[in-house]
């Protein structure tokens, strides 16, 4: 069974425009494009009968009871939630062609979080110390997530400075971690400008980011989507 790259995760979870956009093809984010359309069918929901016991925590351990299509989060503490994104991390990696089931199991999930829960997500989606396929998992439920509180979390992930990972090198590590980076900030700057299209704060806090942002690369990126959106 083939295993994806987590860079893979983030072009199938957040439908970020920046790799659609790369043009060069002798850049690593190209190059990264092209693996990811060969392998972008490759999901697996949680309940797949091929996980294994080793790797994941047992079903039966989470003490929350089951929405019509997702788990209910908002019951669980720190350590049952973790388990739980831990677990869907894990069977997101394996193989499976029902990608719009995934989706809503975890809107309905991410949609039982409460803003305290969020902001843990937000915690781990900017930590090192998280795997990667967690960091993923974690700013993509933010964007599944319609409370107000949401648009709160994801201006703070989408706001917060890029680590310094070195020179970013044409095809070097650098410059692959600095794009993986870019593109968990990216995923909140566009779900924050699809809602900016009804809701008023979420446009605040998507002009906000213009100053506020950090990084140089997501206030260009943000001056787009204002632009895009005649704001």
């Amino acid at each position: 069974m083939r295993k994806l790259a987590f860079i893979t995760l983030i072009v199938i979870f957040s439908s970020i425009y920046y790799f659609s956009a790369v043009k060069d093809e002798n850049s690593l984010a190209f190059q990264l494009k092209k693996e990811v359309q060969q392998a972008v069918i490759a999901i697996k929901p949680s309940n797949s009968k091929s996980e294994d016991p080793q790797i994941l925590p047992q079903k039966e351990s989470l003490p929350a009871a089951q929405t019509e299509f997702g788990v209910d989060l908002g019951a669980m503490e720190s350590g049952p939630l973790n388990d739980w994104l831990r677990q869907e991390a894990v069977s997101m990696d394996m193989t499976n062609n029902d990608v719009a089931q995934v989706e809503i199991k975890l809107r309905a999930s991410a949609n039982t979080l409460k803003p305290e829960q969020l902001k843990e997500l937000v915690s781990k989606a900017l930590s090192f110390n998280t795997p990667a396929n967690e960091r993923i998992l974690s700013a993509y439920l933010l964007t599944l997530n319609s409370s107000d509180a949401s648009t709160g979390a994801q201006f703070d992930l989408a706001k917060e400075a890029l680590p310094d990972l070195g020179p970013a090198l044409p095809h070097s590590e650098a410059e692959l971690r600095r794009t993986q980076e870019l593109a968990l900030r990216y995923m909140e700057v566009d779900q924050l400008a699809e809602k900016a299209k009804t809701d008023s704060n979420a446009r605040d806090n998507l002009k906000l980011l213009l100053t506020q942002a950090k990084s140089e690369e997501v206030r260009r990126y943000v001056a787009r989507k204002i632009k895009e959106l005649g704001f």
